[in-house]
């Protein structure tokens, strides 16, 4: 026979993160699921889009935005997912500038958006979470080391 775990030290034992990114799934799925268009899904992402700009710093412009609601959603949740690998590089309080997230790109680039340098973040729609973690990850580790100094 094999050890027995109740639910609730199975709760707790998930990552804080788990609960919302769920929620944003579910939300943006079921909008996709709904035949809602680009805006609709765009609503359905509000808490998706709020958590990225407030927590991790990464706005998402409208510029290049999928209008296909099913490329628009994956390449969202993608997004979310990559940047919650890197939570604990993040830290808190943000000590880095804000950044803005372009999609339909070619390739994932940092470019000069207009804003504060090199701020811009080329994002092309297709572009899995680990792919975007691995190349956020330097710019993230320069950005908290001069700030740190």
């Amino acid at each position: 026979m094999g050890v027995i775990i109740p639910f609730a030290e199975i709760k707790r034992a998930k990552s804080p993160l788990s609960a919302p990114l769920f929620a944003d799934y579910r939300a943006i799925t079921d909008a996709v699921n709904a035949g809602t268009d680009q805006l609709g899904v765009l609503e359905a992402a509000r808490p998706l889009l709020e958590r990225c700009r407030d927590r991790y710093g990464f706005v998402v412009m409208r510029d290049g935005l999928p209008k296909e609601p099913a490329i628009l959603s994956r390449a969202l949740l993608e997004l979310s997912r990559g940047l919650s690998m890197l939570d604990a590089e993040m830290g808190t309080p943000r000590t880095y500038p804000t950044f803005g997230v372009y999609f339909s790109c070619r390739q994932l680039a940092w470019f000069e958006d207009g804003y504060s340098g090199t701020t811009g973040l080329a994002v092309p729609n297709d572009t899995a979470a680990a792919d975007l973690a691995a190349f956020v990850r330097p710019r993230i580790a320069v950005a908290r080391s001069r700030s740190q100094e």
